[in-house]
């Protein structure tokens, strides 16, 4: 959306520090929403309204909204919409919380829901010996992914989840010319996806021109039946979309079976 500038959410225990410094008991809080006006009539019409500090809790901020002490507030229809602070020393402008209830005629408090009381991260680890790049910021953190030789991200957890999201944004990078992707029939090691999800990304891949790399044929060792080896290998031998297959050997007796399927799948591919 062009135009549109988002709030910026407040650092963990924000309110905390504000309150520690004695910047916050007189301090003045921004609210904004859609809902009913002072006669209880909703316009549709964005409005703003300052209100003073009352309490903090450990995940509400009550906020004061008595007009006989000049203050505004919010009211039904308000919900969800931002509480914004200007930090007194940066200037910053945050979103501290969101409206959340009040008493019923809207004439006395305004409580609202924090949103400094969590905060979350996103490991990342190297090679012992190597180097620990910069990821300090999203653009050191983007040029230090496209300097890697190589990357691997775990398969569970919100990061794990997030991570086929990321193979639809390679196509944004041009910096990028190959993307390891999992190819097996059955999903494993598939977090939250399946076969044809994870093709309807992997072809746009493939036919802007990047490499397309697969691996995890056989579920990393979960595939062990001599019949579903060769079904799942021969799933990814004619996978359309790979211009290789990493398949993972432990024997002279396994390179030969899967070299034999591999041939089976070439001159029936042939035909």
């Amino acid at each position: 959306m062009a135009g549109v500038a988002f709030g910026v959410p407040a650092p963990a225990n924000y309110l905390e520090g504000l309150a520690a410094a004695g910047a916050i008991q007189d301090a003045p809080f921004i609210n904004v929403g859609y809902g009913d006006n002072q006669e209880f009539v909703v316009t549709g019409d964005r409005q703003i309204s300052v209100s003073s500090f009352r309490n903090l809790h450990d995940a509400w901020l009550y906020l004061s909204q008595n007009i006989h002490h000049g203050d505004g507030g919010t009211c039904y229809g308000d919900s969800g919409g931002p509480t914004f602070f200007v930090d007194p020393s940066s200037h910053a402008e945050y979103v501290v919380a969101t409206t959340s209830w009040g008493d019923g005629p809207c004439k006395a408090t305004n409580n609202n829901y924090r949103v400094d009381i969590a905060s979350s991260g996103i490991g990342l680890a190297v090679r012992k010996g190597a180097r620990k790049p910069d990821i300090g910021s999203p653009d050191a953190l983007k040029a230090a992914l496209l300097a890697a030789k190589s990357v691997a991200h775990s398969k569970s957890g919100m990061s794990g989840i997030y991570f086929p999201t990321v193979l639809a944004r390679l196509l944004e990078l041009p910096e990028v010319d190959v993307a390891l992707v999992v190819v097996n029939q059955t999903g494993a090691w598939m977090k939250d996806g399946s076969p044809a999800e994870l093709t309807a990304v992997v072809q746009p891949l493939y036919r802007s021109g990047r490499g397309v790399y697969g691996m995890k044929a056989l579920g990393s060792g979960q595939v062990t039946e001599p019949r579903a080896v060769a079904s799942a290998l021969r799933y990814a031998f004619d996978y359309p979309y790979a211009h290789a297959i990493c398949v993972g050997i432990t024997s002279e007796a396994e390179l030969k079976a899967d070299v034999a399927v591999w041939r089976r799948a070439r001159r029936s591919a042939k035909r």
